[in-house]
């Protein structure tokens, strides 16, 4: 007897379909991610989980067995109060079931911590003391410091690397690197020679402004030395100023009268100029109190300037150039020190 078949009526069996397609593909990979998109983004805490848990969901059943009998008999008196005294709140927040701080003993805890002196109280009165020789020189010296770094890069950079300097064999080859040897020693020690002059100069300018404010403090100040203080750090720079082009000399402290002007090539000078002015006869002004208002300081200063574009009047005259960019720092300075005058002017009840 033949077993019958599984499938009597012929009936083809159902094939899953398969997509060949690669258009389908895309399509069917675009609907899922689409899918993806849409969906809600979940919580980043486990506190849903735990809440929205189907554990937790469920109200806790205490059976009444014997093992409670054994642990103790007021066990499920205790986990019962402890339900009934949480039901509604959130189990997980622990802040809000600490105790109130009383308000007096914290404000007496705070009094006791502020009374007490720092632990580095040594540190900050030092640090404290030290604030005013460091201010007013701070911006000068960093740009100082600065220029040094630069220059020495720029050094590093003329000079080839040792590894790759080629060994001189011959005598020409000897003496010349010899020479490039003493030239670049040379400059090592003209940059320290003028960084040094830059320390000592900044060391000497900011003992004297210690010494005028400690004698500020001791003695009564006249109209002259109260006008001096604001015109002085004006001048300081002005005098301080110095030109590379030129050799790094500031030609404005050059005294040019009737004798001389022919030995420093201006021969014709008093021909152009009628008054003559340098930064050396305001000098003598500065520190004699001549000064009796900031204008007088003001109008040597611009003479000085003007006699300077007067005489030299090609634009490409190195003088020229010094005397534009030395007028340019003074407008700005000027500007500064009247804008603060009319400043404390305003302040100042009428």
């Amino acid at each position: 007897m033949s077993t019958p078949s599984s499938n009597p009526a012929g009936v083809a069996a159902p094939v899953t379909k398969v997509t060949s397609n690669e258009e389908d593909l895309r399509a069917e990979l675009r609907s899922v991610m689409l899918k993806l998109r849409k969906r809600e983004p979940l919580d980043t805490t486990y506190k849903r989980l735990l809440m929205n848990g189907v554990v937790t969901l469920r109200r806790p059943v205490l059976p009444k067995g014997r093992i409670y009998k054994r642990v103790g008999t007021r066990l499920r008196e205790r986990v019962e109060n402890y339900i009934e005294q949480n039901r509604g709140k959130d189990l997980y927040d622990r802040i809000s079931q600490r105790q109130p701080l009383e308000e007096d003993k914290m404000r007496a805890a705070l009094t006791l911590r502020e009374a007490k002196d720092h632990e580095q109280q040594a540190l900050l009165e030092a640090t404290l003391s030290s604030l005013p020789r460091r201010n007013g020189m701070d911006e000068m010296s960093r740009r100082r410091h600065m220029e040094g770094i630069a220059m020495g890069l720029q050094n590093r950079e003329k000079v080839p690397p040792r590894a790759f300097t080629p060994v001189p064999t011959t005598a020409a080859e000897q003496i010349e690197a010899a020479r490039q040897q003493a030239e670049l020693e040379q400059k090592r020690e003209q940059a320290r020679a003028q960084e040094e002059t830059r320390r000592k100069r900044e060391d000497d300018d900011r003992r004297q402004r210690e010494e005028e404010i400690e004698q500020r403090r001791n003695t009564v100040e006249t109209p002259q030395q109260a006008l001096r203080r604001i015109y002085y750090p004006i001048f300081k720079k002005l005098w301080d100023m110095d030109f590379p082009h030129l050799g790094g000399i500031n030609p404005f402290r050059i005294v040019i009268d009737r004798e001389n002007c022919a030995s420093v090539g201006a021969p014709d000078y008093f021909d152009v100029i009628e008054t003559p002015m340098n930064l050396s006869y305001i000098q003598q002004k500065v520190d004699s109190l001549t000064y009796e208002n900031l204008g007088g300081f003001f109008s040597d200063v611009e003479l000085m300037l003007k006699n300077a574009l007067k005489y030299n009047s090609d634009p490409s005259n190195p003088y020229r150039i010094a005397a534009e960019e030395m007028r340019k720092r003074y407008l700005k300075m000027a500007k500064k020190v009247m804008a603060v005058l009319k400043q404390n002017q305003r302040r100042q009840p009428s």
